[in-house]
């Protein structure tokens, strides 16, 4: 071994193994889904359960968060869909209504309170603002 490359070598393991915390120590800060679901032939086509961790890295509580319900940007027709852009909006063409429903929200265990959200550019139905515990939100 050349002179000089044994501190080479020693650097690089103190560099990965400092890369490999941080990345450890940043997953667990990112969100987590676990997704549930069973697909049927028939109507409703998918059904299940979609779990969320969601972690605040911000310096300032939450009072809620907004789940993007992206099945109802599909619930009608969208009049900006033309003969040019058709076939990558909708791969068989024709247009299929899509529709997501939420039943029920559990914050830690308890029944969260949610609301429907405006936004232009957005169709109606696609946001839902969910309170979180503790944070005197109402809905």
């Amino acid at each position: 071994m050349p002179e000089g490359t044994r501190p080479a070598y020693a650097m690089l393991v103190v560099a990965l193994a400092c890369s490999v915390a941080a990345a450890s120590s940043l997953a667990s800060t990112l969100p987590h889904y676990r997704v549930e679901a069973t697909v049927s032939r028939t109507a409703p086509q998918i059904r299940g359960t979609v779990e969320t961790t969601v972690s605040n890295r911000s310096t300032r509580p939450l009072d809620a968060v907004v789940l993007v319900l992206f099945a109802n940007r599909f619930a009608a027709p969208d009049a900006d869909v033309t003969d040019v852009n058709r076939p990558f909006v909708y791969p068989y063409e024709e247009f299929e209504p899509g529709s997501m429903t939420v039943r029920e929200i559990l914050v830690d265990g308890a029944v969260a309170a949610s609301t429907s959200l405006s936004q232009p550019g957005v169709p109606e139905g696609c946001l839902l603002r969910v309170a979180l515990p503790g944070s005197g939100m109402a809905v």
